[in-house]
C-alpha cells in the first residue's frame, strides 16, 4: 500500500514540475486572462427546495470554508496512514517483505487481467 502511495506522490510531484506556475487568472506567459467561470454545486437536493440567492451565497461560502479545512485534514490523514504503513512494514522480517511485494504484485497482475477481460 505504500509503494502505491509514494507511485501517486511522485506522479504528482512530476505533473506540478512540468505545470507552469501562474496566478489565477494569468497564464504562465503573464498575459492575463478571464478566470474560467466554476460550477458551484449545492449539497444533494437542495437545488430543489427553492433555495433563494442569498441562501446558496451563504451555502457557497459555508462550503469553501470548510472544504479548505477538510482538505488539510484529509492531507494529514494520508501523511499518517503513510507514516503508519511504513512502520508496520517495518515489523517485518526480510523474508516476510519479499513474500508480501510478491503478494502484491500477484494481486496486480490479478487486477490487470480482471479488468483486460472487462474491455473484452
Amino acid at each position: 500500500m505504500i509503494h502505491s502511495h509514494l507511485k501517486c506522490l511522485a506522479a504528482l510531484v512530476l505533473v506540478m514540475a512540468m505545470v507552469p506556475a501562474a496566478m489565477p487568472g494569468e497564464s504562465a506567459d503573464g498575459a492575463d486572462h478571464p478566470m474560467p467561470q466554476v460550477r458551484r454545486r449545492l449539497p444533494n437536493h437542495f437545488g430543489h427546495i427553492g433555495l433563494s440567492d442569498r441562501q446558496r451565497e451563504k451555502i457557497y461560502a459555508l462550503q469553501d470554508e470548510y472544504n479548505a479545512q477538510i482538505s488539510e485534514l484529509r492531507a494529514r490523514i494520508e501523511e499518517l496512514e503513510l507514516q503508519r504503513d511504513a512502520k508496520i512494514e517495518g515489523t517485518l522480517t526480510d523474508a516476510q517483505k519479499i513474500r508480501l511485494r510478491e503478494r502484491r504484485e500477484e494481486a496486480r497482475r490479478a487486477r490487470e487481467a480482471r479488468r483486460a477481460a472487462k474491455e473484452e
